[in-house]
């Protein structure tokens, strides 16, 4: 990114919150929220019908000989303790979530599980350090609880803990943040006001309850997509909301009246959305950040919805003929046959106050062929303020167009957005031959010759053509294609490539109009993960591009 002016770039980025976002700031800058620590004893669990026992649980097991392996990286806990600088910030959020609960076998009392519960509240007195963040505390709670109600060790140290922790959250909630953090901070409170029985956790269920009634509004879109605009976070709310279907079980007194009925029928429409936004390998796509072994597949929360008598329909899409499906709240677009998938992003980058997992990647696509996966975007394998971070936000490491190798949004750090792209013009046409999507987004207008980016794809059961339009004056602009790093690819010609499919089935990618070239590009499926791959590059000549792709 080139210089630009500290102020203005805040400013850019700070106009977009909600000045509740910036209250909340100042309030978690000028006062500290403690608690008071004193809980009267015994604390009172609540009597229910039944106790749940089919919580989802993690494959993965992610704690053995005394070592984590958290994003592909490992730590002893000998060694490293709870807390230090030695691992990044998410490492470390990761080590405190308590999500490799699962890992155990709750049926019996687990000498192992406990004693790191128990170390835990040793090393990690209240209110100090990253495990008492509110993200991971939410997390905690909820996967504590999940471990005692199935069966897991309680002891009375580890059940005051759980209770300090509940009371701790219910004064912490995010709303500085907003978005995912605070589903999180509602799905815990209510958890934890099922667990304990009183007059403090009566009140945590309510007040849960009533943020996760706001929240289902704000977060959940009519097409069923969660509004951050990420597959894997999407994935990551469905799980949240068929835990609270399953801890329901036997507790459905506890429920207000009706929220059981809406929480199952918004968790079928994203199970839907879910479907459209996963490829024919039963995983998700890459827009904005997205990663494998975060979230749940499709499958897993098929399973997961099964094990807990809740049906999800199979939502069969492009099964025998070319179908598009328009996610139109959400911004997807998406087209399947029996020979294709691809998903096509004409998508805002994310609720204008919470851009935190955007990538820079408007009128991006994936495409798979057979199955396989053949045009991918470049994935997510850090947060943080790396430039690998800065790079994988970055349009380049989309299927889309950079022009004077800027971004189409303004992402910078971490998880900031200032100036953002906004698809200012979209038509869908479907015919016989096939399906015709145009679109154009505004997001180089920021740039000195106010650039406008137009896309066409038309796509038929055997190709798709994609052309590209800029105006106005630029230095250099460039459409790329990034292509999964299992694919072969060999070059035929100046402007004609064939890839090769693990199915032995070949694809033909022709340059029809630009320059065209293969450069080296990542690909990152999982967090601490980078592989390198192919990208072939078209640079525009006189504001335009064209390219078939071509399959049998």
């Amino acid at each position: 990114m080139k210089f630009i002016s500290k102020p203005l770039l805040y400013w850019r980025t700070i106009k977009y919150l909600r000045l509740s976002q910036i209250l909340w700031r100042l309030n978690r800058i000028c006062f500290a929220n403690k608690i008071c620590l004193d809980v009267f004893f015994p604390i009172s669990r609540r009597q229910t019908k039944s106790t749940p026992q089919n919580f989802f649980a993690r494959s993965q097991k992610i704690f053995d000989n005394g070592s984590f392996n958290f994003l592909n990286e490992s730590g002893n806990l000998g060694v490293i303790g709870w807390s230090g600088s030695d691992k990044s910030l998410l490492w470390r959020y990761n080590q405190h979530y308590f999500d490799w609960l699962s890992g155990f076998n709750a049926g019996s009392i687990n000498t192992e599980s406990q004693n790191l519960i128990t170390d835990w509240i040793s090393q990690n007195p209240p209110y100090f350090g990253v495990g008492w963040q509110p993200y991971p505390t939410s997390l905690r709670i909820v996967n504590w609880i999940k471990w005692f109600l199935s069966g897991g060790a309680i002891s009375s140290a580890s059940e005051h803990s759980l209770y300090l922790q509940s009371r701790w959250l219910r004064k912490n909630f995010e709303f500085h943040l907003l978005g995912n953090h605070l589903f999180k901070n509602a799905k815990a409170l209510i958890f934890a006001g099922i667990f304990f029985d009183g007059n403090e956790s009566d009140k945590w269920l309510e007040y849960g309850f009533q943020i996760l009634d706001s929240q289902l509004d704000e977060q959940i879109l009519d097409d069923g997509g969660h509004f951050e605009r990420s597959p894997m976070y999407h994935a990551i709310i469905l799980e949240d909301i068929l835990d609270l279907i399953a801890i329901s079980k036997g507790k459905e007194s506890l429920f207000p009246n009706g929220v059981l009925l809406r929480l199952e029928a918004i968790s079928r429409r994203m199970f839907k959305w879910l479907s459209r936004m996963s490829h024919p390998d039963g995983r998700i796509s890459f827009f904005n950040d997205a990663a494998f072994n975060i979230a749940p597949t499709l499958g897993e929360i098929q399973k997961y919805a099964n094990r807990i008598n809740f049906t999800v329909p199979n939502f069969i899409f492009g099964h025998e003929q070319l179908e598009v499906n328009h996610l139109d709240s959400s911004g997807y677009i998406c087209i399947a046959s029996p020979k294709l998938f691809a998903i096509l992003d004409v998508a805002p980058i994310g609720p204008d106050y919470q851009p935190g997992h955007a990538h820079a990647d408007t009128l991006s696509f994936e495409l798979s062929i057979y199955g396989h996966r053949v045009f991918v975007n470049g994935g997510t394998s850090c947060y943080g303020l790396s430039k690998q971070r800065l790079y994988e936000r970055s349009t380049k490491a989309h299927n889309t167009v950079t022009i004077n190798e800027e971004s189409s949004s303004e992402i910078w750090a971490g998880f900031r957005v200032a100036r953002r792209a906004k698809i200012s013009s979209l038509d869908i046409l479907q015919t016989n031959e096939g399906i015709k999507v145009m679109g154009e987004h505004d997001g180089y207008k920021r740039l000195s010759s106010k650039n406008i980016h137009s896309r066409k794809w038309d796509v038929r059961e055997n190709s798709m053509y994609i052309s590209d339009k800029i105006s106005g004056v630029y230095e250099h602009t460039r459409a790329r294609f990034i292509i999964h790093p299992s694919l072969l690819i060999k070059k035929e010609s100046e402007t004609r490539w064939t890839i090769k499919l693990p199915s032995k089935n070949y694809i033909t990618f022709s340059v029809l109009k630009g320059e065209a070239s293969i450069k080296k590009a990542t690909y990152a499926t999982e967090f601490g993960s980078i592989q390198e791959t192919l990208c072939i590059c078209i640079d525009l000549v006189d504001g335009q591009s064209e390219a078939l792709v071509s399959w049998k």
